[in-house]
């Protein structure tokens, strides 16, 4: 039996999760509850497409890559589906914002852009602070999301 890696703190005591999702404790004593905590977990399914009027439309917003890549996911609330970065200072076509404002600090003051542009064809999302909003290449870079762009 493989022990699995302690990654969560619950009610006081830690929780071991094996690589399918199940507790240890679950592994060892052969049963599991109805509902486990792996199939409690959000997935990047569950983050549905906007059905803005932009989102549906051919309209969309040219935006430029800062200095480094662009990361990518299909659920930005989760970080989980991740897809192709964006390359440094490549332009891409943006369709609407999203606002997670639950967004770790890297991605504050958390939105996020949807992307129109292939390869990621309006399936996934980027945070704005990764590219210029509008700002100068050579910076300073003091904007962190195009208000132009609508949101979703």
């Amino acid at each position: 039996m493989t022990l699995g890696v302690t990654i969560a703190a619950f009610l006081g005591g830690l929780v071991s999760f094996t690589a399918d999702g199940f507790s240890l404790a679950e592994k060892i004593s052969g049963v599991s509850p109805a509902v486990s905590l792996s199939s409690a977990r959000p997935s990047y399914t569950d983050m549905p497409l906007p059905t803005c009027a932009t989102c549906t439309s051919n309209v969309t917003f040219p935006e430029y890559v800062g200095r480094g890549a662009a990361k990518t996911f299909r659920d930005p609330r989760a970080f989980r589906g991740a897809g192709p970065d964006v390359p440094a200072g490549q332009r891409v076509d943006v369709v609407c914002r999203f606002h997670q404002p639950d967004a770790p600090p890297s991605v504050q003051p958390g939105w996020w852009y949807l992307i129109a542009s292939s390869p990621w064809n309006r399936q996934y999302y980027s945070p704005a602070n990764s590219y210029l909003n509008g700002d100068s290449p050579d910076g300073p870079y003091l904007t962190n999301v195009d208000s132009a762009v609508p949101v979703c």
